[in-house]
């Protein structure tokens, strides 16, 4: 990306199999919903606290989610966009500031549970 690139668009890089990389740049603070949906071979992620905002299933059909093991898969400014485990009952770690939509959704957890955990982290940290 141009070194003055302030977001990428929803959807933008979706379904690029040929993207193997991604390093957001210092000026990045929004990455779209589905921005990098399917790039299949997408590996590696680097992305840091400039970043405040990641759209639902962002990276979702990637390698990168697909090779992660961590419990919970946190990019950007504390941005959960993955949970990795199968516990009925979560604690989202307290540095988390905001859950990503999709970021429970291959654990069977519903639209409505995401919403209720988003809005309780929004609450409390106020």
């Amino acid at each position: 990306l141009p070194s003055n690139t302030g977001a990428v668009a929803p959807y933008a890089f979706a379904g690029n199999t040929s993207i193997t990389s991604f390093t957001a740049n210092s000026t990045l603070n929004e990455i779209g919903e589905g921005a990098f949906y399917k790039c299949s071979k997408l590996a590696k992620v680097t992305v840091g606290t400039s970043v405040s905002y990641i759209g639902g299933l962002a990276f979702n059909g990637t390698a990168y989610l697909s090779n992660a093991t961590s419990e919970f898969l946190t990019l950007g400014d504390k941005i959960l966009i993955k949970y990795n485990g199968s516990k009925a009952e979560v604690v989202v770690p307290s540095g988390v500031k905001q859950i990503a939509a999709g970021a429970f959704l291959v654990t069977g957890f519903s639209c409505g549970c995401i919403f209720l955990i988003s809005f309780f982290i929004l609450y409390t940290s106020r």
